[in-house]
């Protein structure tokens, strides 16, 4: 049966299932660097050790919808006024993966369509090992600190967040100053992990350790 002779209700399901279809989340064991690009942008974080340590993807993800507007002016027409009614602020799924000791690897699961302002930004976060093909050469200690300023891996999660802010959804080609995204609702989920022995950060709870000691003798003292 073709898709034109579904009464339009049903043609509308169909066209907001596509609309809001979610990728399938990544695997490190399926991951490639050749397929994935750091942010190099200075001003994107104070900690520039990091910035080699979050990888996004090298091509700009599209919505499967888009390709229905080159069908006919018919389909055309009805996905259109599908993606109107969506609204200005499209929701959006993005999915984190922290490999252990290494980098960060943001991966956009569903974009309905690619505007300024997004609404609820959905972002869950997945901590693996890193496998072997994913290591860096350099060994870095992301959770120690030898000065007064936080360790690394804050600053990487800043880094992160910093350049989804500045560049959303879209690919890091063209790093310039053309404009930036707001996010009306962010949800942040941090999933359990699913591999044996990556968790507790030891080092890393004892900086946050330290952090509410300093704090507590501060207060002590003004008291």
């Amino acid at each position: 049966m073709l898709l034109s002779h579904l009464p339009r209700e049903l043609r509308d399901h169909i066209y907001t299932f596509v609309c809001l279809a979610v990728r399938d989340q990544p695997h490190p064991s399926t991951c490639r660097k050749e397929d994935r690009k750091v942010c190099e942008r200075l001003g994107y974080s104070f900690a520039p050790i990091v910035k080699d340590r979050v990888w996004f993807e090298r091509r700009l993800i599209q919505n499967p919808l888009l390709s229905l507007l080159l069908v006919n002016r018919q389909v055309h027409r009805e996905a259109q006024d599908v993606l109107w009614r969506m609204g200005d602020l499209p929701n959006c799924v993005l999915d984190v993966m922290f490999l252990k000791d290494e980098a960060l690897w943001p991966t956009w699961l569903s974009v309905p369509n690619v505007r300024r302002n997004l609404g609820t930004v959905y972002t869950q976060f997945r901590v693996f090992h890193a496998p072997e093909h994913l290591r860096t050469r350099e060994a870095f200690d992301l959770y120690g600190s030898e000065g007064p300023g936080p360790p690394p891996i804050v600053w990487l999660f800043y880094h992160l967040l910093a350049a989804l802010l500045r560049n959303g959804p879209l690919t890091l080609d063209k790093d310039d100053d053309s404009g930036s995204f707001t996010v009306r609702t962010l949800i942040l989920d941090f999933l359990p992990a699913s591999e044996k022995g990556i968790l507790p950060l030891a080092s890393f709870v004892q900086y946050f350790k330290e952090i509410d000691d300093i704090s507590a003798s501060t207060n002590s003292d003004l008291g």
